[in-house]
């Protein structure tokens, strides 16, 4: 009559606590013979059942419910080893519905799981601020999702294997925006890029390079060097090309920059620089005062042979269209004859009055002087269709007395012999002054041409600096 009352005893297995019917039943505890395992809580007929604690020998644990002996329902599970815990839903003692999952580094996954996998929809946050919410496959993103980066980059789009991969948007904090094809977390297929430093492409992408690429920039033209007279200014034309040569018409915001050069040799004895000239016709300058100006810390050798830096201007924009060009210069005509004038455009006669001046040579290094002035540092220009123009471009006159021509220090030299001049060189010498502080030298000069673009929106996108060549001619 007994058998039917449920009992407390202990037993040789190890168990404590209530039987029914010589079957562990009620409340207790029993420790298993390999050790690893203690359990404590409900029984019924023997088997685990209710709400109990699981101990593993590990140090961690399970407790929550269990029905007929089986982990099953929501419990909370701790791992001994990792230290990671779960709380969630279980079937037959595995992590399956919808749980919570936190690492000790701080990251966490709350969603769907599967026989102890991340599987189906879900939400992980990582230990540096990244979360992720969308589907997941194995543990690994899969499918649709939306990942926030620590950063503030955002990427929108699909998953294969934790991979971005499909089609997607990138959306980076610097302002930077991709939308299109992705493979292996790289750009691949068709794509358009905005990126933060104003470069864009739209077309085919390989493995995180656009398929058309530029190689290298050159000036544009037949020929290679560009001659001006030194009272004039000048504009440079820049082309983006491929590799084949010929221009790469979707190379657009692509910054370029310019910087300014003149060239140098040695001298004869070998033991000094001169400023080169570029052929028989121009004047030879040397560098006789100020030498820390050109000296040997400030020079490059380039393609074109050893350069000094020189200063590189740039007109001021007009402010009717905001285009860079030459400023209006005022046309002296005090020299010329009214059978001269005549002889004008007759747009140019009728504007006599406003468009020319008689002025003295004081007023006009006056206004030279002005203009000078109103010269500023070259901007920086964005390359369209793959090129860039860079419009309106002066050299200014160096520091004076850095250079002087050949003339001049002959004439030197005859003053300090107490020689007298003769009457060509003192004209000469007179003519020459005001014109030296004024313009820039008669020789070959260099315009070095650097790509400025930064950030850098894709490996090897920076291109190697090209030097283009200035021959600078007297003013006759």
């Amino acid at each position: 009559w007994k058998l039917n009352m449920a009992t407390r005893t202990r037993d040789v297995n190890n168990y404590s606590g209530s039987r029914r019917n010589q079957l562990r039943h009620g409340r207790g505890s029993y420790s298993y013979d390999n050790k690893f395992f203690q359990y404590e809580g409900d029984w019924e007929n023997g088997l685990k059942h209710g709400q109990g604690k699981l101990h593993l020998g590990d140090g961690g644990f399970y407790e929550g419910t269990f029905v007929r002996g089986e982990i099953e329902g929501h419990g909370y599970r701790v791992f001994g080893i990792s230290g990671k815990s779960y709380s969630g839903q279980f079937r037959k003692g595995e992590m399956n519905g919808q749980g919570l999952m936190r690492w000790t580094d701080g990251s966490q996954y709350e969603g769907n799981f599967t026989d102890n996998v991340m599987e189906g929809e879900g939400i992980y946050s990582d230990n540096q601020g990244g979360l992720y919410e969308g589907s997941f496959h194995g543990n690994k993103k899969h499918g649709e999702g939306t990942q926030l980066y620590s950063n503030g980059d955002s990427y929108v789009g699909n998953w294969v294997m934790g991979k971005r991969q499909g089609h997607g948007t990138m959306t980076c904090s610097d302002g930077s925006t991709y939308t299109g094809q992705w493979y292996c977390d790289m750009y691949h297929g068709e794509g358009r890029l905005d990126h933060s430093s104003h470069v864009t492409f739209e077309g085919i992408w390989s493995s995180g390079i656009p398929s058309v690429c530029t190689s290298y920039l050159k000036l544009e033209g037949k020929t290679p060097v560009i001659r001006i007279s030194q009272v004039d200014s000048f504009s440079i034309s820049i082309i983006c090309c491929q590799s084949s040569g010929e221009i790469n018409t979707v190379d657009n915001g692509r910054l370029l920059k310019l910087s300014g050069g003149i060239k140098a040799i040695k001298t004869e004895e070998g033991n000094s620089d001169t400023l080169q000239k570029s052929s028989s016709k121009l004047s030879h300058y040397s560098i006789v005062q100020q030498p820390n100006l050109f000296d040997k810390k400030k020079s490059m050798h380039t393609p074109l042979g050893e350069v000094y830096s020189y200063e590189l201007l740039q007109e001021p924009l007009k402010e009717d269209d905001g285009q860079k060009g030459a400023s209006p210069k005022t046309l002296h005509v005090e020299s010329l004859s009214p059978t001269a004038i005549q002889k004008l455009p007759s747009n140019q006669q009728s504007l006599q009055s406003s468009s020319f001046t008689l002025s003295t040579p004081k007023e006009r290094h006056a206004e030279e002087d002005l203009y000078l002035q109103s010269l500023q540092e070259v901007s920086p220009v964005f390359t369209s269709s793959g090129r860039a123009v860079f419009t309106g471009l002066v050299l200014p006159p160096p520091p004076a007395p850095t250079l002087k021509t050949c003339e001049e220090q002959e004439g030197e030299l005859l003053h300090n012999k107490k020689s007298k001049r003769t009457v060509k060189q003192d004209k000469l010498h007179k003519s020459l002054e005001p014109r030296r502080a004024r313009h820039c030298p008669p020789g070959t000069y260099v315009v070095k041409v650097e790509d400025a673009t930064r950030p850098t929106p894709w490996p090897n996108f920076s291109l190697n600096e090209t030097f283009i060549e200035i021959d600078v001619l007297p003013v006759k």
